[in-house]
């Protein structure tokens, strides 16, 4: 290993290493109820977005790095000034464009009208239940290009998208938290486990978030590794 790939290496262990007590950090301050850690969070966010620049010379990763500037975006909205929704949501929106660009699938027309189909399939049916709020459908079709991307990425995995895919993965699962947090009052499902979820929603969101970011941002800074040794394979 060189000098430089071994740097490499060692700040990617570091860069995780804090990503994961932040991590830990954040989550026993939720369940301890000691203080508002938003701040906390949105510097994490930060984190990711600087340190993605490391992989700014390698082959598509202003994509990432574009998607982290709108994820960072979307957490000011969200996490700082508070109250725009539509904004934030509309920034996560844009990182998801971001994110298929950077994917690329080699089945685009398929890709396309998946999201497509499935976007005025849920558009039907919240208008049939009256679900007419423009956050809650810019929420669907964030959704839905969140999903497409993800199964996207795992189908081109050998593309060297392993860590991103999983990243990807570990979103839905954040966003799923968030649903049911901010849904709670709405959901009528007696059951013990969905019980503990939604009292550990804030928690289990950020339990995936920040592990989701730190993956996306050391994708495209291995992806080309990933790729020489999948072609060597």
């Amino acid at each position: 290993m060189s000098k430089k790939n071994k740097a490499l290496f060692i700040s990617i262990i570091i860069f995780c290493v804090v990503q994961i007590l932040t991590t830990t950090l954040i989550a026993i301050i939720e369940i301890k109820n000691l203080f508002n850690a938003n701040s906390l969070r949105f510097v994490s966010i930060i984190a990711c977005f600087l340190f993605s620049w490391l992989g700014f010379k390698k082959k598509n990763s202003c994509f990432i790095i574009g998607g982290l500037a709108f994820t960072l975006l979307a957490d000011y909205f969200l996490l700082i000034i508070r109250n725009y929704y539509v904004l934030g949501i509309c920034s996560f929106l844009v990182t998801q464009t971001f994110y298929f660009v950077y994917i690329w699938p080699k089945h685009l027309k398929i890709s396309l009208i998946t999201r497509g189909t499935l976007f005025l399939l849920i558009l039907t049916l919240l208008l049939i239940f009256g679900l007419n709020d423009i956050t809650v459908i810019i929420a669907a079709f964030y959704f839905i290009n969140l999903v497409v991307n993800t199964i996207d990425a795992y189908i081109s995995i050998n593309k060297g998208l392993l860590f991103f895919a999983i990243g990807l993965t570990l979103f839905i699962l954040c966003d799923i938290f968030v649903f049911l947090y901010n849904c709670s009052d709405y959901i009528r499902i007696e059951s013990e486990f969905l019980d503990v979820l939604i009292k550990y929603s804030l928690v289990g969101c950020w339990i995936f978030y920040i592990p989701s970011q730190a993956l996306i941002t050391i994708s495209s800074i291995l992806r080309s590794k990933l790729n020489s040794a999948a072609y060597r394979k």
